[in-house]
């Protein structure tokens, strides 16, 4: 079995617990022209208090989009999107 990259692979690159602060994040990615999915922003979004429960909305990217969403959150400087470890 070999270990390609799969081309439609999606990486969490944020953790994100506040409704205004998700949306500001996708309208910069999107801005910059980087799709997302986010898992269990329909949960959050029906009842926003299980959004902790959830271990906030994850929002995904495809895998060859990754460091440049990783850019667009350094530039947002918002330490309230937890971001995953990536070493």
């Amino acid at each position: 079995m070999s270990k390609r990259p799969a081309p439609d692979r999606f990486e969490t690159v944020a953790y994100v617990y506040s409704p205004s602060d998700l949306a500001i994040l996708l309208s910069r990615l999107h801005f910059e022209g980087i799709y997302t999915s986010c898992a269990g922003r329909g949960h959050a979004s029906a009842d926003p208090g299980v959004t902790t429960a959830l271990g906030g909305v994850r929002v995904r990217v495809h895998g060859g989009d990754v460091a440049d969403a990783q850019a667009v959150l350094a530039t947002l400087g918002n330490k309230n999107f937890a971001a995953p470890d990536y070493d």
